[in-house]
């Protein structure tokens, strides 16, 4: 039996979202920042941010999709899950990386 991509809209909708996400954007200004000599500490950081979120959305869709099976060792789909998820917290925690930004980039006060 042949399906379509209709059939499929629960997948295709977490694969493929409608909205065009604005950290693509920021990577495009972060480039641009690096080409005029902005500093590359900043960039490298909001570069691993932005990486280790994708990550994790891609393998969260991913062990959504594979239902039960996400967490099965035969599919390896826990494993990247697992390694996604590692990244949001070693070496540097998210929260303190958004910090870093915070007070640096946007010389917003020292938060913690």
């Amino acid at each position: 039996m042949k399906r379509d991509a209709a059939q499929r809209e629960a997948i295709w909708s977490r694969i493929f979202p409608d909205k065009t996400p604005t950290e693509g954007l920021q990577s495009q200004r972060l480039a641009q920042l690096n080409m005029a000599g902005g500093n590359i500490r900043n960039i490298a950081l909001n570069a691993a941010f932005l990486a280790a979120d994708a990550a994790f959305k891609a393998a969260d869709a991913a062990v959504q999709t594979h239902g039960g099976f996400g967490y099965a060792s035969e599919y390896h789909v826990e494993r990247y899950f697992r390694e996604a998820r590692l990244q949001r917290i070693a070496p540097v925690p998210q929260e303190m990386v958004l910090n870093y930004l915070a007070e640096h980039v946007l010389g917003l006060p020292r938060s913690y």
